[in-house]
């Protein structure tokens, strides 16, 4: 909120005309709008590192944001509302908030306006667990929507989610570690494996097109493809003959390769 938010003015944040000293002059906001934000975050960051005298990896979320914030901390994307536009949006939101080396970024699950139905909230946790920043957050006058909270399959499915993100989360700090040293981003948009896709296809422009925006890439490994109103998902499924699929292999199978016997590799029922 640190914009800064200010309810009640027009544009919900200080004046355009408000006046800062920047050490040797004065400025108007509206010039800084956006260090402002950034340098709130790092005076934040700095001091948080000062008290516990660098000893601590410290957390500080952010929802303003500029170049550099990707050295001090999370972001999110602000106030979404509870329905599946916010859902789909989100998506390509923050495939260029990681693309533009932001990676450690997210949005409200759940939406933060609005009452958000069952089917919502289980697709919503569903693909916010591959949000590199991945939390449920609403209004207070949205009505609560804590998982054990609805019915009992919908707090199996939210849980079957949670219980994915811990499993992952030796790949996240892999993930992180390569893009605070290299700058990979975590999540990037699906076009950018269009030369693998073009296994499947001679005609480059055929894969193009069949591109959805709410399809995206987690790392290196993941292709994350909801199913977000009916769009066609660009992961091909298997064909007719039962051939198995030559670049994806569906992560609710893999167990199924897996021995029932090696505990020490098995890996998580997600259904």
């Amino acid at each position: 909120m640190n914009e800064p938010s200010v309810f009640n003015q027009e544009e919900v944040t200080f004046p355009r005309d408000n006046i800062h000293f920047n050490g040797k002059e004065f400025v108007y906001h509206k010039d800084i709008h956006n260090l402002y934000g950034l340098l709130y975050h790092k005076t934040t960051y700095n001091a948080l590192n000062n008290r516990y005298n660098c000893s601590k990896r410290v957390f500080v979320l952010s929802r303003s944001f500029f170049l550099g914030t990707q050295k001090l901390g999370f972001v999110w994307t602000g106030d979404n509302r509870s329905n599946y536009d916010f859902l789909k949006y989100s998506i390509p939101v923050l495939n260029t908030i990681s693309s533009c080396g932001i990676s450690a970024c997210g949005a409200d699950i759940g939406g933060f306006f609005g009452t958000v139905t069952e089917d919502l909230l289980k697709t919503w946790y569903s693909v916010g667990v591959f949000y590199p920043f991945f939390r449920g957050h609403c209004h207070y006058d949205s009505p609560n929507r804590e998982p054990y909270l609805h019915s009992y399959e919908t707090y199996e499915k939210i849980k079957d989610s949670i219980i994915l993100r811990y499993n992952l989360l030796l790949y996240f700090y892999t993930k992180y570690f390569e893009n605070g040293i290299i700058g990979c981003p975590l999540i990037k948009p699906i076009y950018l494996l269009v030369e693998y896709l073009e296994r499947f296809s001679e005609d480059r422009e055929e894969i193009l097109s069949r591109i959805v925006e709410s399809n995206f890439v987690f790392g290196d490994e993941f292709v994350i493809a909801p199913y977000i109103e009916k769009a066609e998902s660009i992961i091909k499924e298997p064909n007719q003959e039962n051939e198995p699929n030559e670049i994806f292999i569906d992560l609710k199978k893999i167990e199924e390769n897996i021995s029932a016997n090696d505990n020490n590799h098995k890996l998580i029922e997600y259904r």
